[in-house]
């Protein structure tokens, strides 16, 4: 039995393997369970294949530091879930500070689970069936908590880790909308009717083209509704000035599309916006917007797909300001990916590039500081930049991202702070 379990702790193991910079000396992160730290016959820590990696780096002269405080002979799947959920700390350094710093990553879980199955079972077999069942659905388990803990790991990869241009960003046209959402990240349910400055828009436009040398991926025109704004046409003239190469998108709810006039139209295509709108759960004549997109070569693409309907969130609030604003930050779906872009500021989500307006529509004081937005007027160059949008910011102590809801079905707001704590 103790070499079957020796040959199952191979294949059925996770084995997870992250390498994130080419270059000289790496430092090497380990994480897992005995395999990871390694265990005599005695069941106690000994060497482990991490050790041999290690010896490995060693020799080549490849590695600059080794950590394997987070691997336990006795962690269990839970254990590594629970771990990396909560961000512990071990001699006074948290598993994210380790994660961001490493260049190496491997992990193996899952052995104490099939440990534990076998050693259980070992002196009672009756039925072998049974007991190849009781394995397999371990198993099966096991692939359940590793693809958790995976997944979990990219995400919080993904917020922290700073990338190589902006994907994409927000700039809003309006503030206000004309739709009355029951929950809205930009609450443009509760802001009053404000129009963006057109010299502020072009100063800022023009600034993060220079810093960026044109690198953003997609710029969001938007809302507010944007077509609320009589200047449309400007703005969509000017994106494209300064963004020969970005793919810019009008991000609408299509009420007023039907209304708009042959010049708006061909400012589009002129200036080549994707027009892409939100299927909300009104009577919209989508039909017709597409045969006059069509007509005039306009690219068209629904925000999500033709087929999903909006649903709404919950985006609760804490207002005493006692959440902890890092972890938050990593298990925000916004944080490093829905940048906003507001007179002169850029955020690095567009809660809080927004919260003037829950404020003054409840009286309340979630405050904005200095280091919860980088000034674009400011910065000295595209990776200050970058590097600012992949740090957890101060604002975010007041989100409660371990309660927010998805998947709502949408319905207009009564305009009640209940639905936003």
């Amino acid at each position: 039995m103790k070499k079957v379990f020796l040959i199952l702790t191979l294949f059925l193991s996770c084995y997870f393997v992250y390498t994130k910079t080419e270059g000289n000396k790496k430092n090497y992160l380990v994480i897992g369970d005995s395999l990871s730290k390694g265990i005599n016959e005695y069941g106690v820590a000994s060497y482990g294949y991490s050790d041999f990696t290690k010896d490995f780096l060693e020799e080549s002269h490849l590695l600059k530091s080794y950590n394997n405080s987070f691997a336990n002979i006795d962690y269990k799947v839970s254990d590594i879930v629970t771990i990396l959920e909560y961000n512990k700390s071990k001699n006074g350094v948290t598993l994210n500070r380790l994660i961001k710093e490493a260049d190496i990553i491997t992990m193996s879980i899952g052995i104490q689970e099939i440990y534990y199955k076998i050693e259980n079972n070992d002196k009672s077999i009756k039925d072998i069936n049974n007991y190849i069942e009781n394995i397999n659905n371990s198993i099966s388990q096991i692939s359940i908590g590793n693809n958790k803990i995976l997944e979990d790991i990219n995400f919080q990869l993904d917020r922290i880790t700073p990338k190589a241009n902006i994907d994409f960003v927000e700039i809003n046209f309006t503030e206000h909308c004309n739709l009355n959402c029951q929950c809205c990240s930009h609450f443009s349910n509760l802001a009053e009717q404000e129009f963006t400055d057109i010299e502020i828009f072009e100063r800022d436009i023009k600034r993060l083209s220079e810093l960026s040398n044109g690198e953003v991926n997609i710029i969001h025109l938007i809302g507010g509704e944007p077509l609320l704004n009589p200047n449309c046409e400007r703005f969509f003239e000017l994106t494209r000035k300064y963004f020969d190469k970005t793919e810019i998108k009008l991000i609408t709810n299509g009420i007023l599309l039907l209304k708009q006039n042959d010049s708006f139209w061909q400012s589009m295509k002129n200036n080549n916006i994707t027009l892409a709108p939100t299927k909300y759960p009104i009577k919209i004549d989508w039909d017709k917007i597409k045969e006059i997109c069509d007509n005039m070569n306009i690219k068209f693409k629904f925000y999500y797909n033709e087929n999903v309907i909006k649903t709404t969130y919950k985006l609760p609030f804490n207002l005493e300001g006692n959440e902890n604003a890092e972890w938050n930050f990593r298990h925000c779906w916004q944080a490093n990916k829905c940048l906003r872009l507001d007179n002169g500021k850029l955020y690095t989500c567009a809660i809080h590039a927004n919260i003037r307006h829950f404020n003054k529509f409840f009286n309340k004081n979630i405050p904005i500081s200095v280091n919860d937005y980088i000034d674009i007027h400011k910065a000295r160059n595209y990776q200050e930049i970058l590097q600012f949008l992949a740090k957890p910011i101060p604002f975010f102590k007041y989100c409660d991202v371990k309660n927010r809801k998805h998947g709502i079905t949408w319905k207009t707001s009564t305009k009640g702070i209940e639905k936003y704590l």
